[in-house]
């Protein structure tokens, strides 16, 4: 896969263990989009493990996507792969509606940077769009504009950076020693924490919150296990969404499911 390390959200490391997780799902991943793709890694990845027969990426970044179309090209996937260069879903071809039986994205997950984490993506060029999606407008926008591309029974697998805490420390690895402990500074300070308000934006869009999925913790393999003193809580979580089922009348009552927290 073809990239810009700048430019490198966190897809180089996440893309195989998305490719686990989404193996262990046991079910037909057809084709899947990739939103805020980047230059594609999980989708590429999934293309490779036979997870998934055909891929659709979308990112706004021109630099991104011009790797990705070299990635397509340079393997000869142009029949399997379409690349868009889209600001969020509101770029999306109408020929891509109903199309999506998977969607996956590693987006922007932080509200706003704090301290050392605003320091360093500062100093970054002007082009780099990782990161922060204040207010949650990115998220706000996706939701409310995604379900007119899902295909039936699709399913999407969101990754979100500890949405049950409302401050944010992450984990660093200790110099002295290589040991992962927390930061004594937050990374990120969000208005609040902010699951309620993602599973109000996915009930608002017609979808549903099926299921909210501890991913990077203590346990994971993305870890050493000599380094993993200091994850004693999950990092990353995966909120897994679909389509909301119709309303059905069970006698004079009409049932409609929610989401599940």
């Amino acid at each position: 896969v073809y990239h810009n390390p700048l430019l490198d959200g966190g897809g180089t490391w996440l893309a195989d263990p998305f490719a686990q997780l989404l193996r262990r799902e046991r079910r037909n991943l057809g084709t899947v989009f990739e939103f805020c793709a980047g230059p594609g890694f999980i989708a590429f990845a999934l293309l490779a493990d036979g997870l998934a027969h055909a891929a659709v990426l979308a990112d706004v970044n021109p630099i991104a996507v011009e790797c990705a179309r070299k990635t397509v090209r340079e393997n000869q996937l142009s029949d399997r792969v379409r690349v868009h260069l889209a600001n969020g879903t509101r770029g999306l071809p109408a020929s891509e509606r109903g199309r999506f039986d998977t969607v996956v994205t590693d987006w922007p997950n932080y509200e706003h940077f704090q301290g050392t984490f605003r320091r360093f993506f500062s100093a970054l060029d002007d082009g780099d769009l990782r990161g922060e999606d204040p207010g949650w407008r990115l998220h706000r926008e996706f939701y409310s504009g995604i379900r007119k591309f899902l295909a039936p029974g699709a399913r999407m697998y969101i990754e979100e950076v500890r949405p049950m805490d409302r401050l944010v420390h992450h984990c660093v690895i200790r110099s002295t020693d290589g040991v992962w402990v927390r930061s004594k500074e937050p990374c990120d300070e969000r208005s609040a924490a902010p699951l309620p308000l993602f599973a109000s934006m996915i009930a608002d869009g017609g979808l549903r919150l099926i299921q909210t999925l501890p991913w990077v913790d203590e346990r994971s393999r993305l870890v050493p296990a000599h380094r993993r003193e200091g994850l004693r809580e999950a990092v990353s979580w995966i909120l897994v969404v679909a389509a909301a089922e119709p309303a059905r009348r069970r006698g004079a009552a009409v049932l409609v499911e929610g989401p599940n927290l």
